[in-house]
């Protein structure tokens, strides 16, 4: 079937619809300031160089999880070089004993920014170019959100940002309800055929695994990847789309409303 015959659009949040990166990156370092009792909370990176900031988000690439947050201040205050997906889950596996404790910090300083500070929390979770507008024409029964972040978080920076999608559409994979899962059931409680979606993530080992339901996939190259993974869906036969293709595909959804999509 055609992308343009595909009337359901599966999406990531973090890396898809909002940039998150400068949030996750300050409350992982805030966290591991906590752990190591080396400096205090900040409510921004202002005060960090912005060469860390470039390599921080250069490895923001390879995480897989919250806790990998703090995975990468750990790398970076070591000096550890790590140049791929398979240098940083050896990183991680070789500091594993650190998990339950990053894990833990990493989300309570996500909680307590977003609770003392809500309007730089927010001013750190910018929504991508566009993409509030492209979220706007779409009838909500034809979108749901699927991501790894708690969906409280999601709902208030769409909201923030003018967007009120029921709570009914946002699923948080977590645990053994992984996004290939939900997106499963989701096809089995709405009687959905897999020729009907399209899914949309940043992360290509995601994608990988969510392809195996017939669902179109497409790897968002706006969000955190690198030309290696990149390379790797081309191998596996995804698609990657840059944002403004991304929008301009909107245009072709038979989705309510969406043919009023005018990217720039």
């Amino acid at each position: 079937m055609e992308i343009s015959q595909r009337n359901y659009l599966g999406l990531d949040f973090d890396g898809v619809i909002a940039d998150s990166v400068l949030e996750c990156l300050l409350s992982g370092l805030n966290a591991y300031a906590v752990l190591t009792g080396r400096g205090g909370r900040q409510i921004s990176l202002v005060a960090i160089p912005a060469e860390t900031i470039a390599e921080m988000r250069r490895l923001r690439n390879y995480i897989r999880s919250g806790e990998d947050y703090v995975y990468i201040a750990l790398a970076m205050d070591r000096g550890c070089v790590i140049r791929s997906q398979n240098d940083f889950d050896r990183f991680v596996k070789d500091n594993i004993h650190f998990k339950s404790a990053y894990y833990d910090q990493f989300y309570q300083e996500r909680s307590e920014l977003l609770k003392t500070n809500p309007e730089a929390w927010l001013n750190l979770n910018p929504l991508y170019p566009g993409m509030a507008k492209f979220l706007e024409l779409i009838d909500d029964e034809n979108l749901f959100i699927v991501t790894t972040k708690e969906k409280l978080y999601v709902h208030k920076i769409l909201s923030a940002n003018g967007i009120g999608l029921e709570r009914k559409n946002v699923f948080r994979a977590v645990g053994k309800m992984n996004k290939h899962h939900i997106i499963n059931k989701l096809m089995v409680d709405r009687k959905l055929n897999a020729d009907q979606i399209i899914f949309v993530d940043d992360h290509v080992d995601t994608l990988k695994e969510v392809a195996s339901t017939g669902v179109e996939c497409i790897l968002a190259a706006w969000g955190y990847n690198t030309l290696e993974q990149r390379k790797e869906a081309d191998d596996f036969g995804i698609m990657t789309y840059q944002l403004k293709e991304f929008l301009r595909l909107g245009e072709r959804f038979q989705i309510h409303g969406i043919s009023e999509l005018k990217s720039s």
